[in-house]
């Protein structure tokens, strides 16, 4: 099956839902499903992840720590369509 999980905090952060999601994916590739992650740029990031698709981001101005993607990308837009 093909999955996507969209989320605007994602590993290398260290958060619940940053943990979450980087164990979900991790858990649904070992049973065989392809998942496709699809989140923003995060300082410190390794610069290619298998399936991961980072978006541009700006820091978010009231919460210093977290980032605010720009999600409309239409090279994105396609991959999620095809």
């Amino acid at each position: 099956m093909n999955i996507g999980l969209f989320t605007e905090t994602y590993y290398p952060e260290i958060n619940g839902v940053a943990n979450s999601v980087y164990m979900l994916k991790t858990e649904l590739e070992e049973i065989g499903h392809n998942v496709y992650v699809f989140t923003t740029t995060t300082p410190g990031a390794p610069e290619f992840e298998h399936n991961v698709f980072r978006v541009p981001s700006l820091p978010c101005i009231l919460i210093t720590e977290r980032r605010v993607g720009l999600f409309y990308q239409p090279k994105l837009a396609s991959l999620i369509k095809n």
